[in-house]
C-alpha cells in the first residue's frame, strides 16, 4: 500500500469517510486481503497464531462473513492476487514481508509468542474450498488483483472491500470501503416508507472527489504520481525522498480546511499541497532533478511503468469471461498474454482459482517463495518433508530443455535459496490432457508412495468398519498423507501422530452431524464431544507447561505435504475430490490433545476412551493406527525431541 495514507484517511475519517449503510447490490471484495482479515478476526481471542492453524474456527468466521452479506442482499464477486510478472517491481516488498514474517516465526517458536498475524499457509485454500461449497463467484488474475478489482467495481458500479491502501487512489464510481470499518458480526434492520424491512451493514465509505475537494486544484491523475512519492509496492520510498528538502515547509492553514495533520503525516500533506495546479509533466521533470544522471533513465521508466498501471482502469479485464455475471461479448472475450505459452486449460482453471497463484511465479520468474511456518528452529525447514513432492510439481512445468527453480525457504534461523534443477519428462502440463482419468489418479498416487489399489483396499476397509456405503474418498486420501507424513517426517513422536489421527476421527465423523448420524448413536455423540470440549480452548502455557514448537513443527511439516500434493492434484485434475482441511483440523485443538497424552502412560487407551471404547468410530481409529503405522516404531516423547540433531540441508546465497 502507500506508506502513510491510510493512517491519515483514519485519523480525518470525519471530513473523508462517510457511514453507509451496505445492503442490496454488487461488492467487489480483494480476495487474499480478506483471507488476512478473517484469519486475524478468527485469532484475535486466542491468539492460535504459533500453533500451525485454527482452521476449523477459521472456516466458522469465513462462513458467518458471507451469511451476512447474503443476509444484506449483496452479491460479492471475489478476486484474488496471482503470482509476480517479469518485471519483479514488486520482490523487493514481499522479500521484507518475508524476512517479517520469518521474524514473527521465530519469536513464535523460540518465546511461544510472537508480535503479529502468521497466516497459515492453507488459510488461502481454505478460502476458496468455502467460497465454492456457498457459490460465491470468485476469479483470480494473472499477476497482480488491483487493477482487476478497481476495472470489474466499475463495470458494475459497485464499490471495493479491502484494507489495501492503493485503493484510496484508485477513480472508483462507487467508492472504497475498508474491511476494518465493515461491521458483518451484526446485520442490522430499518423500516423503509413502504413499510418493507431491508437488511445493511454499517461500514465507512471513501471517494476519491471528496479527498480531491480537500486539496483545491490537485487534479486525480496526480495521485499515482503522490504514490510513487510517498513509497509503495512498487517503488522504493528512499528513491525520491530528496524532494522534501524542496517542498515548502510551511502549509497555509486556509489550504487545509478542517484536516488533522500529525507530524508523521506533515511531508504527505506538503507533497499534497505541491502537487496542486501542476501537470504531470511537469511534476516529473522536476522530479528527475534531484537523481543522478545515470539513474535518471531507469526512474523514469518506473515511474511511466506505474502511472500508466493506475491510468488503464477503462480497459477490459481478462477476468470478465470467467465471471458468470457478465454476458461475455466478442469485445471482451480476450486472451491473456500469448508470451507465457501455457495451455488453455491452465489459463482457465488459474483464472478461475483452481491453481495455486504461486505457481505463476514458477513460469513468469522460475521462482518460488516458500512463506516460513512456526518451526522448531533446531530442525531443518518443515518444507524438507515435501521436497519429492516439490521436484514432481517443478518437472510438470519442463518443457523442452532442462530449467533450474530457484526456490526460497528458512535456513536456520535466515531466509535463503536453494536450486532445483529439472530435466524435461514425458508428462508436462501439454502432455496431461494425454492421460486419462485412472492414470491420473495413479500418477498422483505415485507421488506420496501410493497406488490405486492401496487406495482402493483402504477404501474398502473403511467401508466394512463403518458399516456405511458413502465412499469416503476424502477421508481414504488424507489418510495416505498421513501415511506418507510418517514415511517423510523426521522424529514425529507417537502422542503427535496419535492425536491428529484421533481428531481427523473426531471431527469427520463425530463434529460434522450429517455424517455422525449414521455411524453414532445421539447419547455416544454427545459423549465423545464432551470428551473433546477441554482441548478445543486456548493452550494456557506455564513453568511447568511451555511452549513445545515440536509438536508445532510436525504439524508444519503435514501441512507443507498437503500443500505441495493439493497443488500437484490441482494440475493433473483428476477425479479424486479435494481435501477440504479446515472439516479436520484444528492447531489448538491438536496441540492440546498431544501434550495431555504425553502425559498419558497409555496414550492409545486413553484416546480409546475419548472417542466411545466400543463404537466404530473407535474401531476406525484403531484400523487407522495399525493400518497406517504398521512396524514403524514411533517413541514417545521425551524431553530430548524438543531439539533433536539437526539435519543438515544444503543451500546457498542468502538473500540481502
Amino acid at each position: 500500500g502507500i506508506r502513510g495514507l491510510r493512517s491519515f484517511i483514519e485519523s480525518n475519517s470525519h471530513e473523508l469517510l462517510m457511514s453507509h449503510k451496505l445492503t442490496n447490490g454488487m461488492v467487489i471484495i480483494d480476495g487474499l486481503n480478506l483471507t488476512y482479515f478473517l484469519y486475524n478476526t478468527a485469532s484475535l481471542a486466542s491468539q492460535d497464531y504459533k500453533y500451525g492453524g485454527n482452521y476449523i474456527h477459521y472456516a466458522a468466521v469465513v462462513k458467518r462473513f458471507f451469511h451476512s452479506l447474503k443476509k444484506a442482499k449483496l452479491m460479492p464477486i471475489v478476486i484474488f492476487d496471482g503470482g509476480y510478472d517479469k518485471t519483479g517491481y514488486k520482490l523487493a516488498t514481499v522479500f521484507k514481508r518475508l524476512e517479517s514474517r520469518l521474524e514473527n516465526c521465530k519469536n513464535a517458536s523460540k518465546f511461544g509468542l510472537g508480535s503479529g498475524l502468521i497466516l497459515p499457509i492453507l488459510a488461502p485454500m481454505v478460502m476458496k474450498d468455502i467460497l465454492q461449497e456457498m457459490e460465491i463467484t470468485f476469479v483470480q488474475s494473472l499477476f497482480e488483483a488491483d487493477l482487476d478489482i478497481a476495472k470489474i467495481a466499475n463495470y458494475f458500479e459497485a464499490p471495493v472491500v479491502s484494507n489495501d491502501s492503493d485503493f484510496y487512489i484508485y477513480d472508483l464510481n462507487s467508492g472504497f470501503i475498508t474491511l476494518d470499518s465493515l461491521d458483518f458480526n451484526i446485520v442490522r434492520k430499518c423500516d423503509e416508507p413502504d413499510g418493507l424491512s431491508k437488511y445493511y451493514l454499517d461500514c465507512k465509505m471513501f471517494n476519491i472527489k471528496n479527498f480531491l475537494s480537500m486539496f483545491e486544484g490537485l487534479k486525480r491523475e496526480m495521485l499515482p504520481l503522490f504514490s510513487i512519492l510517498m513509497g509503495n509496492d512498487y517503488i522504493s520510498q528512499s528513491l525520491f525522498e530528496n524532494i522534501f528538502n524542496a517542498l515548502p515547509i510551511m502549509i497555509e492553514k486556509r489550504n487545509l480546511k478542517n484536516l488533522k495533520i500529525s507530524k508523521r503525516h506533515h511531508n504527505m500533506i506538503r507533497l499534497l499541497d505541491w502537487l496542486r495546479n501542476k501537470k504531470i509533466s511537469e511534476a516529473v521533470k522536476f522530479l528527475l532533478t534531484f537523481l543522478k544522471t545515470h539513474k535518471r533513465d531507469d526512474a523514469l521508466g518506473s515511474i511511466l511503468s506505474t502511472l500508466n498501471f493506475y491510468s488503464s482502469i477503462d480497459k477490459t479485464s481478462i477476468l470478465m469471461q470467467y465471471i458468470p455475471e457478465i454476458q461475455v461479448t466478442s469485445s471482451i472475450k480476450l486472451k491473456p498474454i500469448e508470451a507465457l505459452h501455457l495451455p488453455d486449460w491452465f489459463i482457465d482453471s488459474f483464472c478461475t482459482g483452481l491453481i495455486d497463484p504461486s505457481l505463476m511465479n514458477i513460469i513468469s520468474l522460475k521462482k518460488l517463495l516458500l512463506l516460513p511456518q512456526v518451526d522448531d528452529l533446531k530442525f531443518p525447514s518443515s518444507y524438507q518433508s515435501s521436497v519429492v513432492l516439490q521436484k514432481f510439481l517443478y518437472s510438470l512445468f519442463c518443457f523442452n530443455k532442462p530449467m533450474t527453480i530457484t526456490v526460497y525457504d528458512r535456513f536456520g534461523n535466515n531466509y535463503g535459496k536453494s536450486f532445483f534443477h529439472v530435466n524435461p519428462k514425458k508428462l508436462s502440463l501439454k502432455t496431461i490432457n494425454l492421460l486419462n482419468d485412472t492414470q491420473r489418479q495413479e500418477e498422483l498416487l505415485k507421488c506420496i508412495n501410493s497406488s490405486i489399489g492401496h487406495f482402493n483396499e483402504t477404501q474398502d476397509s473403511i467401508k466394512v468398519i463403518i458399516q456405511h456405503e458413502d465412499k469416503e474418498e476424502e477421508f481414504v486420501l488424507l489418510s495416505l498423507l498421513i501415511k506418507y507424513w510418517l514415511e517423510v517426517s523426521n522424529g514425529l513422536f507417537l502422542e503427535n501422530f496419535l492425536a491428529f489421527l484421533g481428531l481427523i476421527c473426531f471431527y469427520h465423523f463425530v463434529a460434522n452431524n450429517k455424517k455422525s448420524e449414521a455411524i453414532v448413536d445421539q447419547k455416544a455423540r454427545k459423549l465423545i464431544i464432551n470428551n473433546f470440549k477441554k482441548f478445543q480452548g486456548n493452550v494456557i502455557h506455564s513453568n511447568s507447561n511451555t511452549f513445545k514448537a515440536t509438536i508445532v513443527h510436525h504439524f508444519s511439516q503435514f501441512q507443507s505435504i498437503m500443500l505441495f500434493f493439493t497443488r500437484i492434484q490441482s494440475l493433473l485434475r483428476c477425479s479424486f475430490k479435494p481435501i477440504h482441511i479446515h472439516n479436520y483440523l484444528d492447531g489448538n485443538c491438536l496441540y492440546n490433545l498431544t501434550i495431555d497424552l504425553i502425559r498419558r502412560p497409555q496414550p492409545l487407551l486413553y484416546l480409546n476412551i475419548l472417542l466411545g471404547r466400543k463404537t466404530l468410530i473407535t474401531k476406525l481409529f484403531n484400523f487407522l493406527v495399525d493400518h497406517i503405522k504398521k512396524d514403524t516404531q514411533l517413541q514417545r516423547w521425551t524431553d530430548k525431541h524438543q531439539g533433536k540433531v539437526k539435519q543438515k540441508v544444503k543451500q546457498t546465497t542468502f538473500v540481502k
